[in-house]
């Protein structure tokens, strides 16, 4: 026997800065998401703060060592993890929400060396504590 999961109407929504409508339609869809966690629920939301995602990634086009590319896979993996970990019972809007998990995700991209090497804290701070760096 096979379950068949209803359709959702594709109708696209693009949330922009400002758009204060799209906004609340999409937090409603949060709302329902929470509790029934359907897979195309989930992916109306991450194609309607995609581009919001994007212009967040395009902040920091100008890092260095780091390709546009992987800034933005960056933050959609950050749009992602933060509407799996929305928690609508907390009363916080979604919006603010991602801000802090993107732009740490973003941040951390940002700081790994053109080698690709990922170094400690302490050798990022003292290259000197980086063995064969005298």
């Amino acid at each position: 026997m096979t379950t068949t999961i209803p359709q959702l109407p594709r109708a696209v929504v693009d949330v922009r800065p400002g758009d204060q409508d799209a906004a609340t339609a999409v937090e409603a869809w949060l709302q329902d998401y929470a509790t029934s966690r359907n897979p195309q629920l989930r992916e109306r939301i991450i194609l309607a703060y995609l581009g919001v995602a994007d212009r967040l990634a395009s902040r920091f086009r100008d890092s260095r060592g780091t390709s546009a590319e992987d800034l933005v896979q960056t933050a959609r993996a950050g749009l992602i993890a933060a509407i799996d970990r929305y928690d609508p019972g907390y009363g916080t809007p979604f919006v603010p929400t991602p801000w802090p998990v993107w732009s740490a995700n973003s941040n951390a991209t940002c700081a790994i060396p053109a080698g690709g090497s990922i170094l400690p804290g302490r050798a990022r701070n003292d290259p000197a504590a980086v063995p064969g760096s005298r």
